[in-house]
């Protein structure tokens, strides 16, 4: 497994073997859904709008995923082999591999 990220009720999981996100319930620990996004899926972010968004820094895209219909609903082309998000000034802050820094506001 790779990175958690809480969202709503659920802990989203990516997935860098298999290219996806899992959804588990934290009291159980059931699997509630799997999700495919791009190649090599990171550090997961809540977008603070029912939304996960999905570094994939093997494909240079982010996957948005609508946490209510576990579908991806957006695929953002962002090149440079994005990694982390984080919270930070009211918007989220994507950083690369190649040391680009974007911003990205959401809501």
């Amino acid at each position: 497994p790779g990175s958690v990220e809480p969202v709503g009720d659920a802990l989203w999981v990516s997935q860098q073997g298999s290219n996806s996100v899992v959804k588990i319930d934290p009291d159980t620990g059931e699997q509630l859904a799997s999700v495919t996004v791009g190649i090599a899926p990171v550090w997961p972010a809540d977008a603070g709008d029912e939304t996960l968004l999905v570094p994939n820094a093997r494909s240079n895209t982010v996957s948005r995923i609508d946490t209510t219909t576990n579908q991806v609903i957006q695929t953002i082309r962002v090149g440079g082999g994005p990694v982390v998000f984080r919270r930070a000034f009211g918007d989220l802050w994507l950083t690369h591999l190649r040391g680009v820094l974007w911003r990205l506001r959401v809501g």
